[in-house]
């Protein structure tokens, strides 16, 4: 898997940071993402992270070969 950032933002004790985020399944499919994080920063360290990540072409790239449709997994709602 590779990680590259794009851009940060931070103000006060909350930074959020873009970047971009691939990898190869094992079927062999490309499996790139934007992903976006928000960290909460407290006496110099990490106190709290919140990720985003575009979850319907996640759930595209890794489970549309599933028996009964493919599509989302169970449990994963939402998407862009």
């Amino acid at each position: 898997m590779r990680t590259d950032p794009v851009g940060t933002i931070a103000e006060g004790d909350r930074v959020v940071a873009e970047g971009t985020a691939g990898a190869t399944t094992v079927t062999g499919a490309a499996c790139d993402n934007r992903r976006i994080g928000v960290r909460t920063v407290r006496d110099g360290r990490v106190a709290s992270v919140v990720a985003y990540a575009g979850t319907h072409h996640v759930a595209e790239t890794l489970f549309s070969g599933r028996e009964g449709g493919g599509g989302q997994p169970e449990g994963v709602t939402g998407g862009p």
